[in-house]
This record gives C-alpha cells, structure tokens and sequence, in this order.
C-alpha cells in the first residue's frame, strides 16, 4: 500500500532558491521543503491551539524512508539581479569621538541612513516553469484514518511552497495515472546510481526546526539523498557489476595541507583501518574488520579502503584527494560505519580528512563516487590507477644466463600466466572474461610506475604487481577492485571514458530537460 501527495503549482510556476547557489531554481522541490511547509501549517492552525494529532502526524511521516517523486520536465526563467536595501544601519554617537577622522567616518555610517545612500544587496528570484504544474510525492506505506485525517487538515492550510510567491493547492490522491510528460520523470531512491539529489526530512527533523526557530536561526541543512529515474534503475539490473556498493563513504582531505602522493596509499589506507577499528572497538562486524570471529581472515569481500587520486586528466599529478570507504554489496557495514560517524578524522597525527557528504558542491570529479563506479550504462574498458597484486605468485621463472630465445619465451609464459591469475581473480568477483593487457607503466595520467609503489607485503617473497588494461565484452558497472592487495587500496579500477560521460548527481543539470528561454 502507499499513499500520494499531489502539489498542484496554481501560477504555474515554481520560485525557489537552490541552496548552492543563489541565482538558480530548484526543481524538483525537495521533499525536504514540503516537509517545512507541512511544519509551518502545522504552527499555523484553524483554532487557537496546533492539533497534537498533527504533530503525531509529521513525526510519522519523517521516519519515513525517502519518497518518490514525480514531475515533469522544466524550463529555468532568466533570472534578474535586484538590489535591495539592507537592514537599517545604527545612528552614530558623535559626542564619543574627539578625533577628527573618526567623527567624519561615522558621519559617513549615518548618511546610509538616508534612503537615497543607503547599502543594497543583490537579491535573486529564480522561477521554473514545468510542462505540466504538479508534483506528486508518494510513499510505500499505508495511513490510518486518523493519519489520513490529520494529513488532510494540514494539506488545506498549505497555500505554499518555497517562495510566497509559489502558491499551491495540496491535496491526498488515491488513485494517479500519469500522463507521460510525468511518467518519464519518476524519481526513486537509490542507493546504485545519482540522477538528482533530493533533501530529504529524517527522524528528529520536526525538533530541529522547532529549535532554530525557538533560536531566531534559519533551519539547519540537511544533507541530500541520491534518486534516479525509475526506468533507468530497473534497466541497472541488467548491467553485470562486482560484488561491491556502487555508492562509497568519501573522506577528503582538509585545504592547506602538504600534497600526499598516490604512491603512499598503503600508509593512508592502513592508518585509516586503525582508526575505524578503534573507534568501533570489539563489536565491529565481519563485513569491516575482514576477520570471523576466530579472528581469522575472511574469505568472503568485506570494507575496502581505496585512494581518491589527482588522477585521468593532463594536469594530474597524482596527489591524493581523499581515501573512499567501499563495501560489499548487502552488507550491515554501512548502518555502522554511519553510527561511528567517521569526522573529523586525523590520520597519524599529519593528515587530516573529513566526510564529504553533499555532492551538489561539484567536488572534484575523482572525489566523486560514480567516477569509480563508472556510467549508468556500464562501461566495456577499465585500467588500474594503482598497481594490481595478484593472488598467487608466478610459477614461470627467467633463469639467468639463458639465451635470447629461451628468455622471450619465457617472458610469453610469464604474461600468459599472469593474464590468466586475472581471469581467475575477475570470475571469483563474478565478473565476466575481459581481454587482458598489463604494463609496468600507468594506463592513467597522473598515476604512478609499479616500481614507485611499495611491496604489498613486506618482508616477505613479493608477489607480482602490474598495472592492468581491462577490455569486457559487454559493459560492466564498478567499483572493480582485484587482486590481493583490493582490501587497502591496491588494484583499483576506473573507466578509460571521459569522466562528463560519468553518472552523477545533477549539480550540472538541476533540472531535468531544462531549456533556457
């Protein structure tokens, strides 16, 4: 069972602020807003009293998971600067001020009292106009009549949404056919690839307006939540990917620090494991600590800790952003990886990282989980941005002392083995057969030479490291991470493609199909 919102945009229009940037419209409106506009009618009731059975009302609805949304393309007004005055400036105090200077500066400060001198401020109205002026939210879960009730009530005291301008009518639907302009726009949450990112309203959102309202404060931010568009979601299922999220936790580094280079993975990735491991004690599960509880190493894929690398561009030069937190697929390492909270984090004392949480900044594309995960549609080429240890050491050895022919032969044995270790170590992920190219040299710009790179494992018989070219069939979806070393950050794949043609939340195209007039 679920139950459907329907805003009906009674202008025609939608005028409202996107919260990164000033001069530009939001659409679709964020569950989030409607959530606010819901709170004020709340605190605005027919009686003199706010009816409890409402608030009971709102507290359901933001434990609820994220709803999905419905609505039509949209086109962007062009947005005008206004200048509008400033709060009214304090009248001076001459008599204070014995110095010359000082009595002419604040006569100046008391002239901006004057309309004609005083300060004024750009202001913008962005407006959308949509095909078609409603926006629908629905939720997988059932009402009572008591909450169907109460949601009523409050869906009549709604007369807006966003800017006072944007009047609306709301109202509870039971049954809603989509017309095709809105079906081909129906976001979901999602937790394998980004369209758009919504704000949307978590458990404890009702007291933490009530709170920066009670503190004159404007309401606290709320990170967003991936959607994708349901068609293209669905189609996903058909996409072969590995056995990982393709979603990661980022952690970037701070500004103003000293560059760290993408051949000190292994000591980022390893101080970073220690300081997940001691900040979750000894009930940390499997799928994080890589161990049963023998303690024994697992078998099975668990927490993977990756470098996020200055790389793929001319200009690369291989530093490292930030380290990204990849799990396994299904696993509960991300509802506890969450409570640990994970920032600010300092890594022996010298580097320094924090979550990056709202990915409508536009970060840096390698900060940017989809860049790993590679296109909504798969990709067929993927090579390494950090050397690949393989799973077994080689049997194949060049004997010295022997002839030119006997060592190019060998040498052909050598490469055919180690194709064949990554065939093994691409089906054990269950991924498909690819051709296989491997090179002591980087396939990325900005990456590194194996040899720049320490041993995985040292003080012991190493074994071989290579940088991998990955050519598939078919498209596969990432991250791809192979080999021995995939659990600290070696053997990490990324798709040879241009990274604009990389899913991602749409920070670039905030509104779906949006034409400029």
């Amino acid at each position: 069972m679920s139950f459907t919102i329907r805003i009906h945009l009674l202008t025609g229009r939608y005028s409202a602020t996107s919260h990164r940037k000033r001069d530009e419209g939001e659409w679709p409106p964020h569950p989030d807003r409607f959530f606010q506009a819901l709170t004020s009618a709340y605190y605005h009731p027919v009686g003199n009293q706010p009816d409890p059975g409402e608030r009971e009302l709102l507290l359901f609805l933001e434990g609820l998971d994220p709803p999905d949304v419905i609505c039509s393309s949209a086109s962007q007004r062009s947005v005008l600067t206004h200048f509008v005055p400033v709060n009214d400036a304090k009248p001076p105090n001459l008599k204070e001020k014995d110095n010359l200077k000082k009595r002419i500066e604040r006569v100046k400060e008391g002239l901006s009292l004057l309309p004609e001198t005083r300060l004024k401020q750009p202001r913008f109205f962005p407006t959308v106009i949509p095909e078609i002026p409603d926006v629908y939210f629905q939720w997988k879960k059932d009402l009572t009549d008591e909450q169907r009730e109460a949601l009523d009530a409050l869906l009549s005291r709604v007369v807006r949404v966003g800017h006072s301008s944007s009047l609306t009518l709301c109202s509870l639907v039971e049954r809603v056919e989509w017309p095709d302009q809105l079906a081909k726009f129906h976001f979901i949450p999602s937790e394998k690839a980004c369209d758009i990112s919504l704000r949307v309203p978590h458990a404890g959102r009702l007291e933490s307006l009530d709170s920066s309202f009670d503190r004159g404060l404007r309401p606290s931010f709320v990170s967003g939540t991936p959607y994708a568009l349901q068609e293209e979601e669905e189609g996903n299922d058909t996409i072969q990917s590995g056995p990982y999220e393709p979603t990661m936790i980022v952690l970037k580094a701070l500004k103003n620090q000293n560059p760290v280079p993408l051949t000190q993975t292994l000591t980022w990735t390893n101080a970073l494991r220690g300081a997940i491991l001691k900040l979750g004690g000894n009930d940390l599960p499997s799928s994080i600590t890589g161990h049963d509880q023998r303690n024994k190493k697992m078998e099975d894929e668990h927490m993977a800790l990756v470098p996020l690398a200055n790389v793929g561009h001319s200009y690369a030069d291989g530093s490292l952003l930030g380290l990204g937190v990849v799990l396994p697929s299904g696993s509960e390492a991300a509802q506890r990886l969450k409570e640990l909270g994970l920032e600010p984090l300092s890594l022996n004392y010298s580097w320094k990282l924090e979550r990056l949480l709202d990915f409508q900044e536009k970060p840096p594309v390698n900060l940017r989980p989809w860049t790993y995960a590679g296109p909504r549609k798969g990709s067929t080429e993927w090579a390494t941005i950090t050397p690949m240890v393989l799973d077994h050491h080689l049997k194949t050895k060049i004997r010295r002392g022997a002839s030119a022919e006997e060592r190019d032969q060998a040498v052909r044995e050598r490469l055919s083995e180690v194709s064949r270790s990554i065939t093994r170590s691409l089906q054990s992920l269950g991924l498909p057969k690819a051709e296989v190219e491997v090179s002591q040299a980087p396939f990325i710009a900005g990456c590194a030479h194996v040899r720049q790179f320490p041993f995985y494992r040292r003080g012991r018989m190493c074994r071989y490291h290579t940088h991998v070219r990955l050519l598939f069939p078919e498209p596969v979806r990432g991250p791809i991470l192979l080999g021995s070393g995939r659990f600290r950050g070696y053997g990490l794949f990324r798709p040879l493609i241009s990274t604009k043609d990389i899913t991602e939340p749409t920070h670039e195209r905030t509104i779906p199909d949006v034409a400029q007039p």
